[in-house]
């Protein structure tokens, strides 16, 4: 018969419990999870906060200047991306291919 050890029990959920907060943090997928719900679990933001939201930081991919004239609007691409966070890195493409990691925190590109 085996002796449950509750000081290792009690290790072990924590564990879990950690492991489960962290990943709840991340966007590995496309859509969310894998199964592409586009929902996260947070609760942070809510109907009654969101107003107060300050942007955290931005990045120019530079895309339009790549497109020619900045002024043509016909000729810039729209752009449209769903990013990845995995491990405080956050991945996005841009409308030319281009592949770009940036810390997810404060927006530093990391290439």
């Amino acid at each position: 018969m085996w002796m449950i050890n509750s000081t290792r029990v009690s290790r072990l959920v924590l564990l879990l419990v950690l492991a489960s907060a962290v990943s709840a943090q991340e966007w590995r997928f496309y859509g969310g999870d894998a199964g592409g719900t586009r929902s996260s679990p947070l609760r942070q933001i809510h109907h009654q906060n969101v107003g107060n939201l300050k942007r955290a930081w931005t990045y120019h991919i530079g895309e339009a200047d790549r497109m020619g004239n900045g002024t043509d609007r016909h000729r810039v691409v729209p752009f449209e991306s769903t990013p990845l966070v995995i491990d405080d890195t956050l991945y996005l493409s841009t409308p030319s291919n281009r592949a770009i990691a940036l810390n997810a925190e404060s927006g530093q590109d990391l290439h």
